[in-house]
This record gives C-alpha cells, sequence and structure tokens, in this order.
C-alpha cells in the first residue's frame, strides 16, 4: 500500500495535478461565458414558471374561474397546475443551442 501524503492547499492530489485550462475571470471564457447564460436562461424559465404556477394555483380559489371549468375535483386541478410546467420544458433543449450561439 502506497502512502499518499496529505494536500496542504486544501486540494486533493487528482485536482492539483489536473491543469486547468479556462481564464480566471469567467466572462473572458468563451465555453464558461456561454455556460452561465444557459443557466441564466433555465434559471428565469424557472423562475418564470414557478410564479405562473402561483397565479394558477390562486385562480382555484376564485369561484368564478371554478364555474367556468365546470367544478373540476383535485385531480383535474393537479394536472392543470402540472401542465404549465410541460410547455415551459420541452423546448429547451433544442432552443438553447440556438438562443447562445457565439457566445
Amino acid at each position: 500500500m502506497v502512502k499518499v501524503a496529505a494536500p496542504t492547499d486544501g486540494g486533493s492530489f487528482i485536482e492539483r495535478s489536473v491543469q486547468n485550462n479556462t481564464n480566471s475571470k469567467w466572462w473572458l471564457d468563451p465555453s464558461l461565458r456561454g455556460l452561465m447564460w444557459r443557466c441564466t436562461i433555465l434559471l428565469g424559465g424557472q423562475y418564470i414558471n414557478g410564479y405562473d404556477g402561483a397565479v394558477m394555483n390562486s385562480f382555484f380559489s376564485v369561484p368564478a374561474f371554478l364555474v367556468d371549468l365546470g367544478y373540476p375535483d383535485a385531480n383535474t386541478q393537479g394536472l392543470l397546475s402540472g401542465a404549465i410546467s410541460l410547455g415551459c420544458e420541452c423546448p429547451y433543449p433544442e432552443k438553447l443551442d440556438r438562443v447562445v450561439v457565439g457566445f
């Protein structure tokens, strides 16, 4: 069994042996800049989706809305609330490469 000295700088032996090929400032590195744009788009979509879900769920407390829907049961209300996220999630993988090309 080979004993390896504990790292003194807080990183493991593997982390110290692999060379970092990115720029120290993420905005100057094209790959990291593209990654940040993708993360911003995805998280922004999630925040908007959460707001829309809250608005949709609050509509279920309005009697006139329930009358228009024909007094849906709890399962139907859950499906209607969940259907909002399906429309938001499906186009992401296809659109991300088109939106963030060049970053």
